[in-house]
């Protein structure tokens, strides 16, 4: 049995033209294609923090998950692009809480490849603007090399690197 998504979105969701972002509880976790739940959404234990309807993608023969799991994960960083411009006080608090506090969930997977300059510099800023963030910023050791980690952070969100 599929679950659907509405014609009309809930309120708590975000509508963009790469696909809706949906934000309430009812869809957390959930992923579904053209409306249709995707059963299974991801091939491997990560589970989704929160909900997505992607517009473009295909299911497999028995239609239980998406073919492309890569196409898939650029679909969901581009719909929190898009839904980060459309309503930034409702999707960039919770994609900086997402990348932050839930960097193990299916939806933070490739985000070190696939968040553009312009939301970079956008969670950048709301890092800044935190009252416990002091002007310094300290990001958690990761199974990265840090060297690597540490230029890839300054060269895409630091103000010291002229691009923002």
């Amino acid at each position: 049995m599929w679950d659907t998504v509405d014609l009309h979105a809930p309120s708590s969701s975000v509508r963009t033209p790469v696909g809706d972002l949906l934000l309430g509880p009812a869809h957390r976790g959930r992923l579904y294609l053209k409306g249709l739940r995707v059963p299974e959404p991801s091939r491997d234990e990560q589970t989704f923090r929160f909900g997505y309807n992607l517009v473009h993608g295909s299911v497999d023969r028995d239609r239980k998950r998406l073919v492309d799991a890569s196409e898939a994960m650029a679909n969901v960083h581009s719909i929190w692009e898009k839904a980060i411009a459309r309503d930034e006080a409702k999707a960039l608090p919770r994609y900086l809480e997402l990348l932050r506090d839930h960097a193990s969930c299916a939806d933070a997977s490739g985000a070190e490849r696939l968040v553009s300059e312009s939301t970079a510099k956008k969670l950048w800023a709301a890092i800044r603007r935190e009252p416990s963030a002091g002007g310094e910023f300290y990001c958690q050791t990761s199974d990265q090399d840090e060297t690597h980690l540490t230029h890839y952070c300054w060269t895409r969100i630091s103000p010291s690197s002229g691009r923002n």
